[in-house]
């Protein structure tokens, strides 16, 4: 019988200013979605926020639900004013997230430094 390793993420959330940094560690499929949903749902009430930054350099995997889950919690945060950004895809994330057209309505950065560059370009 084959055995399945179990599933686990890890979520840690620090905002600054109007920018909250989310590093995403381990695998997120159908059960890590609610734990990841649930730290970004406590952010959302902090009005002040203006870019939502993924570190997805530790991702394992994403499956079907988990990427369902990016899509819904992008389509909480994006309002007019808001962005939802990402950095650290693997080539296979890469490719999926072009696949489904993601990279268009996400900005997606190789590094951390990218990101809050372009960041700092937008908040002018």
């Amino acid at each position: 019988m084959k055995k399945f390793r179990e599933s686990t993420i890890d979520v840690n959330v620090r905002c600054e200013g109007n920018i909250c940094l989310i590093d995403v560690t381990g695998c997120l499929n159908a059960l890590t979605t609610s734990q990841l949903e649930k730290e970004i749902q406590m952010s959302l009430y902090r009005r002040t926020l203006h870019f939502y930054v993924f570190n997805i350099t530790r991702l394992e995997s994403l499956d079907s639900v988990g990427m369902g889950c990016l899509v819904k919690i992008y389509n909480r945060i994006e309002d007019p004013g808001t962005h939802m950004i990402m950095y650290g895809l693997s080539d296979e994330l890469l490719k999926l997230f072009r696949w489904t057209n993601m990279d268009k309505s996400i900005q997606i950065f190789n590094t951390e430094d990218e990101a809050l560059d372009y960041i700092a370009e937008k908040s002018f």
